[in-house]
């Protein structure tokens, strides 16, 4: 019985192991500042900024209140890519990470301008 617990400890380690290096050290470098160019993202990074006039856009959209989404992906100069989806559905700016979610409503926006 020992062994067999053993054994799956193991297991469970090397997986979370292999797990953690691909997700912290290959994943991150996959999406390069080309693939996020080509996907249409606001890019910032050591290639300078890409797509622009979308993030322009997107912010006419906002001011006007009309249902806009847009991703923007920074890289840091390592290469590894930091990607935010901004999504306004008329009165509320989602903006989501890999990590988090960040909500703004436009009344929240209009008492900070104040």
């Amino acid at each position: 019985m020992r062994k067999i617990v053993k054994i799956c400890t193991l297991i469970i380690v090397l997986a979370l192991t292999f797990g953690g290096v691909y997700w912290f050290i290959i994943h991150p470098k996959t999406y390069k500042y080309d693939t996020a160019v080509k996907n249409g993202d606001v890019v910032i990074g050591a290639g300078g900024l890409a797509n622009v006039d979308k993030f322009h856009s997107f912010i006419k959209n906002v001011e006007n209140k009309q249902p806009d989404k847009i991703r923007i992906t920074a890289f840091s100069k390592e290469g590894y890519p930091k990607i935010f989806d901004l999504d306004f559905d008329g009165i509320i700016i989602k903006c989501t990470t890999e990590i988090y979610l960040v909500e703004i409503t436009l009344k929240n926006m209009e008492n900070i301008q104040r």
